[in-house]
């Protein structure tokens, strides 16, 4: 695929972006504990490693025959940002549970201006998954959304919802899902599209 050098940086854009007027940027989730050992959920463009501080390798929910949340943020931005177009997403996961035990994913992404939370694009659903009774398994997702043109203004933040649902009666005995960027195998990757020079 083509790409174009700026003369007055060392960055390369791909062609296609910069014809289309869009860029897209990798984003990690990860988590780390405050000075309370509280778990704050994150999003950025560098992720912190577990073991790196108080990174954690995964988010777990146990023993649920809900929906359980998990809320992450991006920190508030200090220069304006517009979203527009199709973020891709990949992210692993290890889940125990009976024999016919189902669960899905559910993400959603929303503009946050540090009170109110106005969700973008459309509800993203994973298809069931059923595991089988005792096993481990593991199970890589991905997915895509089509992300509206979106004014971030500065202190704005990205906020995105995972959710794991399980099938009607059904109870979960573990499930986790990795936010550990130095594993090829159990990592959570955001690629999110902005406007270029906008």
């Amino acid at each position: 695929m083509p790409t174009h050098k700026l003369t007055n940086t060392n960055k390369l854009f791909n062609f296609d972006d910069i014809a289309n007027g869009r860029g897209l940027v990798d984003y990690w989730l990860f988590i780390t504990r405050d000075t309370a050992a509280a778990l704050q959920y994150n999003i950025d463009t560098t992720a912190l490693r577990p073991g790196s501080g108080s990174g954690e390798a995964n988010f777990v929910a146990t023993a649920f025959n809900s929906a359980q949340t998990f809320t992450f943020f991006s920190g508030a931005f200090t220069l304006p940002r517009v979203i527009d177009g199709n973020t891709l997403f990949t992210f692993n996961v290890n889940a125990t549970g009976g024999a016919g035990d189902d669960i899905t994913f559910v993400i959603k992404f929303y503009h946050y201006d540090g009170t109110t939370s106005t969700q973008i694009g459309t509800t993203w659903t994973s298809p069931s998954w059923s595991i089988t009774e005792g096993g481990n398994e593991e199970r890589t997702f991905t997915g895509s959304v089509v992300l509206p043109r979106t004014k971030y203004r500065i202190g704005d933040q990205i906020k995105m919802e995972f959710i794991m649902t399980p099938g009607g009666g059904d109870t979960i005995a573990n499930c986790a899902v990795g936010v550990d960027p130095t594993d090829s195998d159990d990592y959570f990757k955001l690629h999110i599209p902005f406007r270029l020079g906008d």
